[in-house]
Protein backbone atom coordinates (compact mmCIF):
# COMPACT_ATOMS: atom_id res chain seq x y z
CA UNK A 1 0.00 0.00 0.00
CA UNK A 2 1.13 3.57 -0.58
CA UNK A 3 0.28 6.90 0.95
CA UNK A 4 -0.45 9.62 -1.59
CA UNK A 5 0.78 13.01 -0.43
CA UNK A 6 -0.11 14.67 -3.73
CA UNK A 7 3.40 14.46 -5.13
CA UNK A 8 4.24 12.26 -8.07
CA UNK A 9 6.19 9.50 -6.27
CA UNK A 10 4.26 8.46 -3.16
CA UNK A 11 5.71 6.69 -0.17
CA UNK A 12 5.41 2.95 0.24
CA UNK A 13 4.79 1.26 3.57
CA UNK A 14 6.43 -2.13 3.77
CA UNK A 15 5.37 -4.58 6.40
CA UNK A 16 7.95 -6.77 8.06
CA UNK A 17 7.88 -10.44 7.28
CA UNK A 18 9.20 -13.03 9.66
CA UNK A 19 8.73 -16.70 10.09
CA UNK A 20 10.18 -20.10 10.65
CA UNK A 21 10.42 -22.67 7.89
CA UNK A 22 7.59 -22.34 5.40
CA UNK A 23 5.43 -20.22 7.73
CA UNK A 24 5.53 -16.49 7.01
CA UNK A 25 4.02 -13.97 9.43
CA UNK A 26 3.30 -10.48 8.15
CA UNK A 27 3.22 -7.76 10.79
CA UNK A 28 1.85 -4.28 10.36
CA UNK A 29 3.48 -1.11 11.62
CA UNK A 30 1.36 -1.25 14.76
CA UNK A 31 2.80 -4.57 15.91
CA UNK A 32 6.41 -3.42 15.85
CA UNK A 33 6.95 -1.43 19.05
CA UNK A 34 9.85 0.73 17.82
CA UNK A 35 8.28 1.45 14.45
CA UNK A 36 4.93 2.26 16.07
CA UNK A 37 6.61 4.75 18.42
CA UNK A 38 8.44 6.31 15.48
CA UNK A 39 5.15 6.71 13.59
CA UNK A 40 3.51 8.25 16.66
CA UNK A 41 6.40 10.69 17.06
CA UNK A 42 6.19 11.66 13.39
CA UNK A 43 2.42 12.16 13.61
CA UNK A 44 2.82 14.38 16.69
CA UNK A 45 5.47 16.40 14.88
CA UNK A 46 3.16 16.71 11.85
CA UNK A 47 0.33 17.90 14.13
CA UNK A 48 2.59 20.56 15.60
CA UNK A 49 3.69 21.67 12.11
CA UNK A 50 0.12 21.83 10.79
CA UNK A 51 -1.05 23.77 13.86
CA UNK A 52 1.78 26.26 13.41
CA UNK A 53 1.09 26.54 9.65
CA UNK A 54 -2.63 27.10 10.30
CA UNK A 55 -1.76 29.86 12.75
CA UNK A 56 0.62 31.43 10.23
CA UNK A 57 -2.07 31.37 7.54
CA UNK A 58 -4.53 33.10 9.85
CA UNK A 59 -2.04 35.98 10.17
CA UNK A 60 -0.94 36.06 6.53
CA UNK A 61 0.27 39.66 6.74
CA UNK A 62 3.46 38.53 8.47
CA UNK A 63 6.29 39.02 5.95
CA UNK A 64 8.44 36.23 7.42
CA UNK A 65 5.77 33.57 6.96
CA UNK A 66 5.06 34.75 3.41
CA UNK A 67 8.74 34.59 2.45
CA UNK A 68 9.22 31.22 4.21
CA UNK A 69 6.95 29.35 1.79
CA UNK A 70 7.88 31.08 -1.48
CA UNK A 71 10.52 28.45 -2.16
CA UNK A 72 8.29 25.57 -1.00
CA UNK A 73 6.74 23.18 -3.54
CA UNK A 74 3.54 24.47 -5.12
CA UNK A 75 1.39 21.88 -3.31
CA UNK A 76 2.62 23.17 0.06
CA UNK A 77 2.64 26.88 -0.73
CA UNK A 78 -0.90 26.92 -2.17
CA UNK A 79 -2.61 25.30 0.82
CA UNK A 80 -5.36 27.40 2.38
CA UNK A 81 -6.08 27.77 6.07
CA UNK A 82 -9.18 25.59 5.62
CA UNK A 83 -7.28 22.74 3.94
CA UNK A 84 -4.52 22.88 6.55
CA UNK A 85 -7.21 22.75 9.25
CA UNK A 86 -8.78 19.69 7.60
CA UNK A 87 -5.37 17.98 7.41
CA UNK A 88 -4.75 18.81 11.06
CA UNK A 89 -8.11 17.33 12.01
CA UNK A 90 -7.39 14.15 10.05
CA UNK A 91 -3.91 13.69 11.52
CA UNK A 92 -5.22 14.41 15.02
CA UNK A 93 -7.99 11.83 14.67
CA UNK A 94 -5.50 9.21 13.44
CA UNK A 95 -3.19 10.02 16.33
CA UNK A 96 -6.09 9.81 18.79
CA UNK A 97 -7.08 6.40 17.41
CA UNK A 98 -3.53 5.08 17.68
CA UNK A 99 -3.18 6.36 21.26
CA UNK A 100 -6.65 5.23 22.32
CA UNK A 101 -6.73 2.95 25.37
CA UNK A 102 -8.68 0.31 23.45
CA UNK A 103 -6.06 0.23 20.67
CA UNK A 104 -3.27 0.03 23.24
CA UNK A 105 -5.03 -2.86 24.98
CA UNK A 106 -5.46 -4.76 21.71
CA UNK A 107 -1.80 -4.24 20.86
CA UNK A 108 -0.77 -5.44 24.31
CA UNK A 109 -2.92 -8.54 23.89
CA UNK A 110 -1.21 -9.30 20.59
CA UNK A 111 2.35 -8.58 21.68
CA UNK A 112 2.53 -9.62 25.33
CA UNK A 113 1.86 -13.20 26.37
CA UNK A 114 2.01 -12.39 30.13
CA UNK A 115 -0.52 -9.58 29.66
CA UNK A 116 -2.78 -11.91 27.69
CA UNK A 117 -2.53 -14.58 30.40
CA UNK A 118 -3.24 -12.02 33.14
CA UNK A 119 -6.24 -10.75 31.19
CA UNK A 120 -7.49 -14.32 30.66
CA UNK A 121 -7.16 -15.01 34.41
CA UNK A 122 -9.07 -11.83 35.19
CA UNK A 123 -11.84 -12.80 32.77
CA UNK A 124 -11.99 -16.29 34.32
CA UNK A 125 -12.40 -14.68 37.77
CA UNK A 126 -15.20 -12.48 36.42
CA UNK A 127 -16.92 -15.53 34.94
CA UNK A 128 -16.59 -17.35 38.25
CA UNK A 129 -18.08 -14.37 40.11
CA UNK A 130 -20.90 -14.17 37.58
CA UNK A 131 -21.62 -17.90 38.05
CA UNK A 132 -21.69 -17.45 41.84
CA UNK A 133 -23.99 -14.45 41.51
CA UNK A 134 -26.27 -16.40 39.18
CA UNK A 135 -26.36 -19.32 41.61
CA UNK A 136 -27.09 -16.97 44.52
CA UNK A 137 -29.87 -15.35 42.51
CA UNK A 138 -31.45 -18.75 41.84
CA UNK A 139 -31.23 -19.56 45.58
CA UNK A 140 -32.86 -16.24 46.48
CA UNK A 141 -35.65 -16.81 43.95
CA UNK A 142 -36.33 -20.27 45.43
CA UNK A 143 -36.33 -18.81 48.93
CA UNK A 144 -38.73 -16.07 47.78
CA UNK A 145 -41.13 -18.71 46.39
CA UNK A 146 -40.97 -20.67 49.66
CA UNK A 147 -41.64 -17.47 51.64
CA UNK A 148 -44.64 -16.63 49.46
CA UNK A 149 -46.07 -20.12 50.03
CA UNK A 150 -45.49 -19.76 53.77
CA UNK A 151 -47.15 -16.31 53.81
CA UNK A 152 -50.19 -17.64 51.95
CA UNK A 153 -50.46 -20.53 54.43
CA UNK A 154 -50.07 -18.15 57.38
CA UNK A 155 -52.79 -15.85 56.01
CA UNK A 156 -55.23 -18.79 55.88
CA UNK A 157 -54.38 -19.73 59.46
CA UNK A 158 -54.77 -16.09 60.54
CA UNK A 159 -58.23 -15.85 58.96
CA UNK A 160 -59.26 -19.04 60.76
CA UNK A 161 -57.94 -17.68 64.09
CA UNK A 162 -59.80 -14.37 63.62
CA UNK A 163 -63.04 -16.22 62.95
CA UNK A 164 -62.52 -18.38 66.07
CA UNK A 165 -61.71 -15.31 68.21
CA UNK A 166 -64.89 -13.53 67.05
CA UNK A 167 -66.98 -16.62 67.86
CA UNK A 168 -65.29 -16.92 71.26
CA UNK A 169 -65.98 -13.23 71.96
CA UNK A 170 -69.67 -13.69 71.18
CA UNK A 171 -69.81 -16.75 73.48
CA UNK A 172 -68.09 -14.84 76.32
CA UNK A 173 -70.42 -11.84 75.88
CA UNK A 174 -73.44 -14.18 75.91
CA UNK A 175 -72.19 -16.04 79.01
CA UNK A 176 -71.53 -12.79 80.92
CA UNK A 177 -74.92 -11.42 79.80
CA UNK A 178 -76.67 -14.49 81.30
CA UNK A 179 -74.85 -13.89 84.61
CA UNK A 180 -76.27 -10.34 84.75
CA UNK A 181 -79.89 -11.22 84.00
CA UNK A 182 -79.70 -10.80 80.24
CA UNK A 183 -78.21 -7.30 80.26
CA UNK A 184 -76.34 -6.65 77.03
CA UNK A 185 -72.56 -7.02 77.44
CA UNK A 186 -69.96 -5.80 75.01
CA UNK A 187 -66.27 -6.54 75.49
CA UNK A 188 -64.05 -3.50 74.94
CA UNK A 189 -60.36 -3.20 74.03
CA UNK A 190 -57.98 -4.75 71.57
CA UNK A 191 -60.18 -7.76 71.00
CA UNK A 192 -62.34 -5.57 68.76
CA UNK A 193 -59.32 -4.82 66.50
CA UNK A 194 -59.12 -8.45 65.43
Amino acid sequence: PTIDFGDEDGIGIVTEMSGVGNTVVTESILHNFDLRNTVLDELEELCAFLAARKEELSHSTDLTSINMFTSAPVTVAKQSQKSVGEMLGTVTSVLDLLQDKRTQTLLLIRSSQPYTERLADELARHLELAAKASSRLADLQNQQKENQIQIASSEKKLLTLRSQIKQLKKKVEKAISELYAGSPVHLMGEINDV
